[in-house]
C-alpha cells in the first residue's frame, strides 16, 4: 500500500478545515495537524485533517504539535478504518514552500513511523495557495494540483 502511482484526492472537507486556519492577519499564528483517509482503487483520498489542538506551540512563523496528542489521533482514526496518511500546516506566504525545518521533520516522521506508504504527503497552506508533495527519507516529489469535478471541486494530485 502506498502513494506511487496513485491520485492524491483531497476531499472538500479538508480543503475546508485548511482555509479555516489560513494566515491572512498580522496576528494570525501557523496552526497545523495530521492527514488521514482511505487508500483504494488506484486512489489516496484525503478525508480527514486534524488539528491544531490546544497544547500545539504556535506562533507567526513557528508550529510545533504535540506528539503524544497526534499520536491519540492516529490510534482513534486507525481504529475507524483511517490510515495516517501525513501532515499539514500553514505558512504566512501567498505561495508557501517547504523550510529546511519542514523538510527535516517529514522526513523523520516517515522514518519513525510504522507504515506500509512509499511516502508521506505534506500539504503548506498559504494565505493564497497550497504546497503539496511526497516525502520519503530522503527525498520528496512535488505535486501538480488539479481541479477535480469527480471530487465537488476538491484537489487532485498528480505526478
Amino acid at each position: 500500500m502506498g502513494l506511487v502511482r496513485k491520485r492524491l484526492i483531497i476531499e472538500d472537507s479538508v480543503l475546508a478545515h485548511f482555509s479555516e486556519y489560513r494566515q491572512n492577519g498580522e496576528n494570525s499564528t501557523e496552526a497545523g495537524g495530521q492527514l488521514f483517509g482511505k487508500i483504494a482503487d488506484g486512489n489516496v483520498v484525503v478525508s480527514h485533517a486534524t488539528g491544531p489542538n490546544k497544547r500545539d506551540g504556535r506562533s507567526f512563523a513557528l508550529f510545533v504539535p504535540k506528539r503524544s496528542h497526534e499520536q491519540g489521533d492516529i490510534n482513534r482514526l486507525f481504529k475507524k478504518g483511517f490510515h495516517y496518511i501525513g501532515d499539514w500546516h500553514t505558512h504566512p506566504q501567498r505561495s508557501p514552500r517547504p523550510s529546511s525545518l519542514d523538510l527535516k521533520s517529514i522526513s523523520d516522521t516517515f522514518i519513525k513511523s510504522r507504515h506500509d506508504l512509499d511516502s508521506l504527503v505534506l500539504v503548506i497552506v498559504g494565505t493564497d495557495g497550497l504546497w503539496v508533495s511526497l516525502h520519503t527519507a530522503d527525498k520528496y516529489k512535488r505535486l501538480k494540483l488539479v481541479l477535480s469535478e469527480g471530487n465537488e471541486g476538491g484537489v487532485n494530485g498528480e505526478e
